[in-house]
């Protein structure tokens, strides 16, 4: 066993580092990879699929699974090298949950630290691999490479040097995009090869629910991150101020996750965002409160928040697949 000291600015990381077994470092990629968060991006990219059936184009299931592999590998590279680039930040950070300050995994010097960095850059071949596939050999269309560049760049560009947009107040933004609207409206277009205004009206509640999920998962590491410079939102805002446009956020979700109903008449949705309503209410009397919150208050509200989020996708899931089934069985009846 060895012990090493890692200076960062405002502090230092200590770890002690042995020889781990196969199965521990299979374990410590595991928690480097952080596939509890899989879903958020992967939902939506399903849910721009099931949108394409329901709008009367055949889902291919071969695109769907290629896409969704090219899914998971893009937010691989983003959690990868957002552990390489985020680790003096998380060296001195003390307020970590299980929502926020990385996976723990390189300030506790279990894995070397430029590990994720190579399994990063490792990873475009398979990337680069998915997107000529889809677009020569499926031909999904003429913006599917572009979709896709534009997801890898954000994602590699999120924390990495010389962009980083979490470090300039523009993260959370892109995230709303990214696991918003494109990755909705990308699961749409490589079934069909064109876009439907529908998709981005289903990507809004998403949008704005995990824009508020960063938000409030950005708030206990608020200290560590201002000490480093990554002038995020909360950074930038401060406390009070996050606080207000969290709630903003949430709210907008409640009133967006009405309009695909609204907008097209015949999407299987009408009452069912009214689901919503406790959680969003529950959130709204949570936040007023985070200024002397208890580490586990906030942790809470980092779960609940992810909540909101994950409601919010499965409700048009749900109402798509029970519509799909509903069809195929009246089809089956005549």
């Amino acid at each position: 066993m060895n012990k090493e000291t890692h200076r960062s600015n405002g502090g230092t990381c200590e770890a002690t580092r042995g020889r781990a077994s196969f199965f521990q470092l299979v374990r410590l990629w595991i928690r480097l990879s952080r596939p509890e968060f899989h879903l958020i991006a992967l939902l939506p990219f399903v849910l721009g699929n099931l949108l394409a059936e329901f709008y009367g184009h055949p889902t291919s299931l071969s695109i769907m699974v290629l896409g969704a592999i090219g899914t998971v590998l893009i937010m691989l590279i983003t959690y990868y090298l957002g552990e390489y680039f985020d680790y003096e930040s998380d060296c001195i950070n003390r307020r970590y949950n299980a929502f926020s300050g990385g996976s723990r995994v390189l300030p506790a010097g279990q894995i070397r630290r430029e590990a994720p960095l190579i399994a990063a850059l490792v990873l475009l071949l398979p990337v680069a691999a998915v997107g000529l596939l889809l677009h020569f050999y499926f031909r999904c269309g003429p913006y599917t490479i572009p979709l896709g560049v534009l997801g890898l760049a954000a994602g590699v560009f999120y924390s990495s040097k010389p962009v980083q947009w979490a470090y300039h107040g523009f993260g959370e933004l892109l995230i709303g995009i990214c696991y918003g609207w494109l990755a909705v409206n990308t699961g749409y277009y490589l079934q069909t090869g064109s876009f439907h205004l529908i998709g981005t009206f289903v990507a809004l509640p998403v949008m704005t629910s995990i824009m508020a999920v960063i938000l409030m998962n950005e708030m206990p590491d608020r200290d560590a991150d201002k000490a480093v410079g990554k002038q995020n939102l909360v950074v930038l805002l401060g406390p009070k101020l996050s606080m207000m446009l969290y709630r903003f956020l949430i709210l907008l979700t409640l009133l967006f996750a009405f309009l695909p109903s609204a907008i097209a008449f015949s999407f299987p949705y009408h009452f069912v965002p009214l689901l919503l309503v406790p959680i969003v209410l529950r959130n709204l009397i949570a936040s007023q409160e985070m200024e002397k919150a208890t580490a586990k208050q906030v942790e809470s509200l980092c779960e609940f928040t992810l909540l909101l989020n994950l409601i919010v996708l499965l409700l048009p899931l749900t109402a798509l697949i029970y519509e799909l089934i509903r069809r195929v069985y009246w089809l089956n009846a005549l």
